[in-house]
């Protein structure tokens, strides 16, 4: 048996941190929690089965500030480990590129840009393409260090950084204020939330505006959408503590839109004017969350409860599916949130061919904890249908990324085998015909 060395808790501890209060007003947690079961960081992505199978599993907690009622987790895993490595790309999806076209658009349009757009967050520079589309001078931060070299390969302005005081430093030197800071599904990600928005107070000129989307708390606890709980996300927004939380850095929430990225999502903008109208969607909204009782500690309560029907849901459905016999298994999708749905679904073991994801730099990975292989469509084809005549085979395919169902099965459509079907599983547990 491999000897484990004396320091290895040590060492493995230094991986992550447990809070004892607020990473936002520094108060104290209620005390009911949301725990699920540990889970290995959701993007780590493995060479071989094995080493997917054996990958190191971190506490994974939700709690509340009884102050601010910010919802975020408890224990927080080392950045570093989360995100240089990060492979996730927005462009490889068909709504994500309409999506931050559109979202381009509205801001050339909308706003006054007088220098340049950052981005914090750049991804692949799929928003930073569509502004320069438009002749707008944009620049992007960007942690993965795979990211940005990919960006800036393509001629992008792009710092391979962490969001910090030094690289604002630089970007101010380099290229002035910013006329717009842009953060898309970057903000629940972010450990050190004050100093991010201290570092958009300052690089922001002062009729700049602050735009930044963020998934919303509301859908994990209406729909039960508990996936999207994995260590990469630190913290579950709200309007009703967010609008707390920007005063504090001189920010004014002016404008809040309802968007449906990520399964529900809220685009806020910022403004430092403390004299700009507010428009109604801001009161609006944070009325609707204090009525559903957001700002509860019940609400961790009742999203146990959720998860709880949620698996006797999944785990029928998939039964009665086993009881066909040849029956074959596949999935589609490959986000990080399929990590979590897999552990706390008990799923884990179950006969998967592959998971199929258009992201080539996963395809050929293993996903951490279930040890699945992430394929391209030729290959889960090969293995699922072989020499066979389609019309012979009944085969599942399992829909994890569910705010893209309609784009994904769509794709199945054209090549499924004849007797298919599909599984979704929000807004509910669902079979569907392919």
């Amino acid at each position: 048996m491999k000897q484990i060395p004396k320091n290895f808790q040590a060492i493995f501890s230094l991986m992550y941190k447990t809070l004892d209060k607020c990473r936002l007003c520094s108060g104290p947690f209620f005390q009911k929690t949301l725990k699920l079961k540990e889970t290995p960081p959701a993007n780590e992505l493995y060479p071989t089965r094995e080493q997917a199978r054996a990958a190191d599993k971190f506490p994974l907690e939700v709690v509340m500030c009884s102050e601010c009622k910010h919802v975020q987790l408890k224990h927080i895993v080392s950045p570093e480990r989360l995100f240089d490595d990060y492979i996730y790309k927005s462009g490889t999806s068909s709504f994500f590129k309409q999506h931050f076209n559109k979202l381009a658009e509205q801001i050339v349009s909308k706003f006054l840009i007088t220098s340049y757009v950052l981005e914090v967050g750049s991804n692949d520079g799929i928003l930073l393409r569509s502004l320069e589309n438009r002749e707008v001078k944009s620049i992007g931060v960007e942690p993965s260090i795979f990211l940005a070299n990919e960006c800036i390969s393509s001629n992008q302005i792009v710092y391979n950084s962490y969001f910090n005081q030094q690289i604002v430093s630089e970007i101010l030197k380099t290229h002035g204020t910013a006329s717009i800071v842009v953060g898309n599904n970057v903000f629940a990600h972010i450990e050190d939330l004050n100093e991010a928005f201290k570092n958009v107070a300052k690089v922001l000129n002062p009729t700049g505006m602050f735009i930044f989307e963020v998934a919303h708390f509301k859908y994990i606890y209406t729909i039960g959408i508990f996936d999207t709980i994995y260590h990469e996300h630190m913290s579950y927004h709200t309007a009703f503590s967010m609008e707390k939380f920007a005063k504090n850095f001189g920010f004014k929430i002016v404008n809040i839109e309802e968007i449906p990225s990520h399964g529900g999502s809220l685009r806020f903008f910022l403004s430092k004017d403390q004299n700009m109208i507010v428009d109604p969607s801001v009161n609006e909204i944070i009325k609707d969350e204090v009525v559903l009782g957001l700002n509860s500690e019940k609400a961790l309560e009742l999203i146990e409860e959720k998860i709880k029907l949620i698996k006797l849901s999944v785990s029928k459905i998939i039964e009665n599916l086993l009881s066909n016999e040849g029956m074959k298994f596949f999935g589609y999708g490959a986000p990080a949130k399929v990590v979590t749905f897999l552990a706390q679904m008990d799923l884990e073991n179950l006969d998967l061919i592959g998971v199929i994801d258009d992201n080539l730099s996963k395809q050929g990975k293993y996903l951490p904890g279930s040890g699945f292989k992430v394929s391209s469509v030729e290959e889960v084809k090969q293995n699922l249908m072989g020499s066979n005549k389609i019309n012979t085979i009944s085969s599942t395919c399992l829909i994890f990324p569910w705010n893209l169902k309609s784009e994904i099965l769509k794709k199945l459509k054209e090549w499924a085998p004849t007797n298919s079907n599909a599984v979704l599983f929000f807004p509910t547990v669902e079979k569907v015909d392919i």
